[in-house]
Parts: structure tokens; C-alpha cells; sequence
């Protein structure tokens, strides 16, 4: 579709034509920089499959800072944009660990020069919720959480804190771009909800 051809049903509310069309090469550069992304979310090294996703959440942020104005003046669009629940992202605690008799001892984290980290527990995992399309203007990327580990065998109970980090998946990635494209549709901007099948992807 050209951008040419882009309409709006109450064209008083948003007249400009120059910003519908911005909003259409802004999708079609999310559509771009989605293709480049997925060549590598099936990679077998982890920082590639880091690297994709924050790549097509890059794209995203673009496309729904111009879709702003039209989410805030328009149903459904307030609640998309602050209350949806798009999931949420488990943040692991950091480190790998090998459980001896009692206590973990680090593969890759040390307490002082050759002296793996020894701790009494393993925290457990921190949920982060996901609410509204806001959340990825809120949002660090990755999203951090602090972890306070017990140090083993420590006369003052002593603790380190380590931070874990975590990435927003693709799927929900896809899902805040599906109802983006189907929200645009319905409030008569020209994109056909059929359109929005290859975002399910």
C-alpha cells in the first residue's frame, strides 16, 4: 500500500498527511529490521539471539513512538498503551553454579583473585511484569534485578548482591506489533487487519 492512499475517519483529529505517512515508513522499517533480526533469534550463540531481539525491540520503540499520539485519541488505544498485560520476563539469578555437599560454589564468578564465589542458597527467580506498550519506554534493556547471595560459612552473615538480566521475548515483541497494526486498522488509517497475519510469526 502506498502511502499516498493512507486515510483516517475523522481526518479533524489528524490531519496531517505527512505524519500518516511517517507512521507507514516507520512500519515499514520495523518490517525491515525484523527480517535482519530473525536471521539470528535461532542462533546457537546466546549474545546473537540477544543481539536480534534487541534489534527488533529498537524497531518497535520507533513504530510506536509514532502511533503515540493516535493511541492516546482513540480507543482501544489508552489501554493498550497502559494496562494490556503482555506477559512477563523471568529474571534468573546470575552466575553458573555446581552444587557441592551444602553449598554452590561459582563456575565464573569470584570472591577474591582464584577464589570462586561459595554461597548457602540460590535466590529465586524475579518475575517482571509486562503492562501497556509504555513498559517499553519504562524498561531497561536487558531488564536487571538485584540478588543478594549468602556468603557459605560467613562469621558476619555476610551477603554479595549480583544483578541478573533478562530480555523481552519475540513473541511478546510480536503481539505488541500485531495489536499496534490491528489498532491502526480499526480506527480507519488503511491497514488491513489481514495484514497483520505475518506478525504472528
Amino acid at each position: 500500500m502506498s502511502t499516498d492512499d493512507v486515510s483516517i475517519q475523522d481526518p479533524d483529529d489528524f490531519t496531517t498527511s505527512a505524519r500518516l505517512k511517517q507512521i507507514f515508513e516507520a512500519r515499514r522499517d520495523l518490517r525491515k529490521m525484523r527480517r535482519e533480526a530473525s536471521r539470528y533469534r535461532n542462533s546457537s550463540k546466546m549474545r546473537t539471539k540477544r543481539q536480534a531481539v534487541q534489534h527488533y525491540r529498537s524497531g518497535v520503540e520507533s513504530y510506536l513512538l509514532e502511533v503515540d499520539t493516535l493511541l492516546h485519541q482513540f480507543d482501544p488505544g489508552p489501554e493498550l498503551w497502559a494496562e494490556k498485560h503482555y506477559g512477563t520476563i523471568v529474571v534468573n539469578p546470575p552466575g553458573k553454579w555446581e552444587k557441592k555437599s551444602g553449598y554452590y560454589r561459582s563456575k565464573n564468578m569470584e570472591r577474591g583473585p582464584n577464589q570462586p564465589l561459595k554461597v548457602n542458597s540460590i535466590p529465586e527467580p524475579k518475575k517482571v511484569e509486562i503492562i501497556g506498550l509504555k513498559w517499553l519506554f519504562e524498561a531497561e534493556s536487558p531488564v536487571r534485578r538485584p540478588f543478594d547471595f549468602e556468603v557459605m560459612s560467613s562469621m558476619l552473615d555476610e551477603t554479595v548482591t549480583k544483578e541478573g538480566g533478562a530480555f523481552i521475548s519475540w513473541n511478546q515483541l510480536n503481539e505488541m506489533v500485531t495489536d499496534i497494526n490491528t489498532f491502526l486498522a480499526e480506527i480507519g488509517v488503511g491497514l488491513s487487519i489481514d495484514e497483520t497475519d505475518e506478525w504472528e510469526i
